[in-house]
């Protein structure tokens, strides 16, 4: 399993402390999921990282991704100056585990961005919580990882390396989404007789299958992996999803692959998928 581990600010890792120490044993095991026991000690413990910063005139803290719970990384989440740093760690945790297993990383990275870039210009038709996104950018830069073992089911192996590893601010659940994303980047799309899809809420089978045919599209956008599409502009008209793009270069491969991997789109938003390169 992959060991990583974040930078958090000192300053702020007192702050969270404090409105810890400031709840009742109940109010934080009630909000964050964890035991009574957890409950009760979690606040002594933070503050004992407190002290040892400031000990040792600490700026930053090196937290390991299993020394803090789910919970308390979701609260820290939800502030708009800690947002940017845990999805800066989550992205370095992924990229790391990608290097372990020798990915594409140019490629890897373009889809990652470039499937972000649809998940933002379609929230009117996925319409999933903003969450989601940073399960989607995840799974794309490790869609490919499954090669290190073998490139014959490779969505396959790339599912069982994201499950068996761990990274940074994703717990169990999050981490299988991901896992299943990467899995349904190609091939056959999410089937009720795939155990680790089926037994999902209907909620998480939904937005995995929503989230594998965005990716889907993206990886085809750079099927020549020379990353020529920096920007696509999309277009809603009637049936049809238009991704427009101001390419200069010849884009013939990456129209041919988004036609034949549109599929899953179709049939999960109802929507034809045309990739357009803009006369200037």
């Amino acid at each position: 399993e992959i060991n990583t581990a974040a930078a958090l600010e000192t300053s702020f890792l007192e702050e969270f402390t404090d409105h810890i120490l400031s709840m009742s044993r109940d109010e934080i095991a009630r909000k964050y999921h964890l035991s009574f026991p957890e409950a009760e000690t979690v606040g002594p413990a933070l503050l004992i990282y407190v002290l040892l910063a400031r000990a040792f005139e600490l700026d930053h803290v090196k937290v390991t991704n299993t020394n803090l719970r789910d919970g308390l990384l979701q609260e820290l989440a939800a502030t708009d100056v800690w947002i940017e740093e845990l999805r800066n760690q989550i992205v370095r945790s992924a990229i790391d585990l990608g290097q372990r297993y020798d990915f594409d990383e140019s490629h890897a990275r373009h889809v990652a961005d470039l499937s972000s870039s649809l998940f933002w210009q379609l929230r009117s038709e996925h319409q999933l919580d903003p969450a989601y996104e940073m399960l989607l950018h995840v799974a794309a830069l490790l869609h490919e990882i499954g090669g290190y073992i073998s490139h014959r089911s490779l969505h396959k192996h790339s599912m069982y390396l994201i499950r068996h590893s761990e990274l940074f601010g994703l717990g169990q659940r999050q981490l299988l989404l991901v896992a299943l994303i990467a899995r349904y980047h190609r091939r056959a799309s999410p089937q009720q007789q795939h155990d680790a899809y089926s037994n999902l809420p209907r909620s998480d089978r939904v937005a995995v299958a929503k989230l594998a045919a965005i990716v889907r599209i993206a990886i085809a956008m750079d099927d020549s992996r020379s990353q020529w599409i920096k920007q696509v502009d999309c277009k809603l008209v009637k049936d049809r999803l238009v991704l427009n793009i101001h390419n200069t270069e010849d884009i013939s491969i990456e129209q041919i692959a988004v036609r034949q991997s549109a599929s899953l789109f179709e049939e999960i938003y109802g929507k034809r998928v045309e990739l357009r390169q803009a006369r200037s």
